[in-house]
């Protein structure tokens, strides 16, 4: 190739326009500067201006004028105030570049969206102009910081404080989340527990009426009245009668007379509950009242499912919170057992939890919180995913 062929080089343009110009049809309406009234179509239209081509135009670069764009939307012309600046004037095409000044954000937006829809081939409606005119366009400036507030000591604690808090929320989200899902599936809970003790019953040894005569601290002594009770002697004698009815005055003198008799306590006990009110009328042989030795240890009876006694182990820990008493009980398993069928089924066992710390006899008859398994309460992570499982229960 020869060094004096030419090169056919394009260049790119360095100078862009900042706005998009259409030949959108409109009508300009406006004074000049010397009062006299002109009406002419424009040439070209955009966002920032538009140019009009007309010779006898008596106007001049820099020249401001207060002016009318009349468009046609449907069968309804819409007007548009507008004030201009002229920018530049060519003497020979009679072309005149004028510039929109102190335009109004609604004229903005309908000006877009007017050239939008020419452009994009859309029909401009009266709804949607309407519906321009109506809603707000533009979005509210920032407001301006000033250095001091930028380098204020507020300005850079907050941010810190918030990003803090922050983090602290989702650290503590994600320990209950950790907490829950330890507690589900590394420890096992007790289907039912109740704190109970060695207990005897008394009953009533014939039909009559009750009366207790325990002190109001509920304790009593082996063989020491526990209740009184006061029978008709008609019941005494009704089981020694052959068949031969009484006369009707032997009748009525037996029933009008009673047998009094005691109800003696069987061991050093406390009445755990009186299961006949004082005054009233019991059966024979009807339960009357449960006693509980003073001396007992009271010890909780818990129910797990089946699926479960097989990782329940005699000598495992376990650990206790009894409903009224706060804090926490740690215990041993003593006995696993498989109650009858009669009783509760074969879905369940029953286990034997004897406290490390002494239950107090008032207890006896409550409900029982029981965990078993997991990690050791004395290991760092034992403490922190028991505590946060506590919390997410509680």
């Amino acid at each position: 190739m020869s060094d004096k062929t030419p090169m056919n080089m394009v260049h790119e343009s360095e100078a862009q326009r900042q706005y998009a110009r259409v030949r959108l049809p409109a009508i300009l309406h406006f004074v000049g500067p010397g009062g006299e009234e002109h009406r002419c179509e424009l040439h070209d239209l955009s966002a920032g201006g538009f140019r009009i081509q007309e010779s006898a135009l008596s106007l001049a670069a820099g020249d401001q004028c207060t002016a009318t764009l009349c468009f046609s939307v449907g069968t309804i012309d819409l007007s548009l105030p507008v004030r201009f600046q002229v920018r530049w004037q060519d003497r020979d095409s009679g072309d005149t570049g004028c510039e929109f000044e102190r335009m109004e954000p609604r004229q903005v937006a309908v000006l877009r969206h007017l050239i939008t829809s020419f452009l994009s081939g859309e029909l401009v409606s009266v709804d949607d102009t309407l519906d321009i005119l109506a809603r707000d366009n533009f979005t509210r400036p920032r407001r301006k910081r000033t250095g001091e507030e930028r380098s204020g000591l507020r300005h850079r604690v907050r941010p810190v404080f918030l990003s803090l808090v922050f983090f602290g929320v989702g650290l503590v989200a994600f320990g209950l989340v950790c907490g829950r899902l330890y507690d589900l599936y590394f420890v096992g809970h007790a289907q039912s527990a109740t704190v109970t003790a060695r207990t005897y019953t008394v009953t009533m040894p014939r039909d009559g009426i009750l009366e207790s005569v325990v002190g109001g601290d509920g304790q009593v002594g082996q063989g020491e009245p526990l209740a009184l009770f006061r029978s008709s002697l008609l019941d005494l004698v009704r089981g020694s009668l052959r068949g031969d009815l009484p006369a009707p005055g032997t009748v009525e003198q037996l029933l009008r007379k009673t047998l009094k008799g005691t109800i003696t306590s069987p061991c050093n006990c406390r009445i755990q509950e009186q299961l006949v009110a004082d005054g009233q009328f019991a059966a024979r042989g009807q339960e009357i009242f449960r006693l509980v030795d003073v001396d007992a240890q009271p010890f909780v009876m818990a129910r797990f499912p089946f699926s479960r006694g097989g990782r329940i182990a005699p000598g495992d820990p376990v650990r206790l919170r009894i409903a009224g008493q706060a804090g926490e009980l740690s215990g041993r398993v003593a006995q696993v057992m498989s109650p009858s069928v009669a009783e509760s089924g074969t879905d369940s066992v029953l286990v034997r939890i004897v406290p490390d710390q002494p239950i107090a006899a008032r207890f006896i008859g409550r409900p029982v919180q029981v965990s078993i398994g997991g990690l050791a309460p004395g290991t760092l992570a034992g403490s922190i995913l028991t505590g946060t499982a506590l919390a997410g229960k509680w």
